[in-house]
């Protein structure tokens, strides 16, 4: 049975979010989201932006004490899970991390009371309250791991210094979480090679609410025969 699930929302402006980041130590800086460059300042303000997974850089640029240019320090390279109908506030810490304090932006949207955001109903359509279920509900509407969450995992992985140790914290989400396609994609993109990268592909696949989507994981391998060896696995699980 195909399903539609929408969000019931003040506007479109109830559905999308606003993300706002600055310094630990409120100095200058340049931003990049989404391949989208921003000017120097002080506190980066960005409304109404899509819900879902961003990527973002947070470059520092200061003049060469020996007058030859300009000597450029990236501060934070990764990505951002954007919750729905909310209020981010991001802060870059000294150790290249983000702390994200997150909040609901309007009483209409997904939010509903202490009511988690991610979480979804059995029956395709139902209500919670007056609000309707969010599109992170797909297929069997199982549970996804929600934004605040996700990002924490992320900013884990990224301490962690090899692939080994960041596959330890991927498998322990793994096991008492599901996904969505994007948030796997995020996931993958943490490694650095292509052999953790499809490793942790296939562990993903079974808890994946929105399989139908997995083929956009392709782009994230190197060579062409880890694609061919996640689909191999895919098909074999058929």
């Amino acid at each position: 049975m195909t399903c539609i699930v929408s969000v019931k929302a003040h506007g479109n402006h109830s559905i999308k979010s606003d993300f706002n980041l600055k310094l630990w130590n409120n100095t200058s800086f340049k931003i990049i989201v989404d391949n989208y460059h921003y000017n120097n300042e002080n506190f980066f303000k960005l409304k109404n932006i899509q819900p879902g997974i961003h990527r973002i850089k947070v470059i520092k640029r200061k003049k060469n004490a020996h007058g030859y240019g300009v000597l450029t320090q990236v501060l934070y390279n990764g990505t951002v899970n954007i919750p729905r109908n909310s209020r981010v506030m991001a802060t870059v810490t000294p150790n290249r991390n983000l702390n994200l304090k997150i909040t609901k932006k309007h009483k209409g949207g997904f939010y509903h009371n202490n009511h988690n955001h991610n979480q979804c109903v059995s029956n395709c359509g139902q209500s919670l309250g007056n609000n309707w279920v969010n599109n992170n509900c797909v297929n069997n509407y199982n549970y996804v791991m929600n934004p605040n969450s996700f990002n924490q995992l992320i900013l884990a992985m990224n301490k962690a210094s090899f692939d080994s140790r960041k596959m330890n914290i991927a498998e322990q989400a793994i096991k008492q979480n599901n996904f969505s396609t994007k948030q796997v994609i995020a996931i993958v993109n943490q490694f650095t090679f292509d052999s953790s990268r499809l490793k942790l592909a296939k562990l993903a696949y079974t808890k994946t609410v929105d399989k139908e989507n997995y083929f956009l994981l392709n782009e994230s391998f190197t060579f062409n025969s880890s694609v061919d060896s996640l689909n191999e696995y895919i098909n074999q699980l058929a």
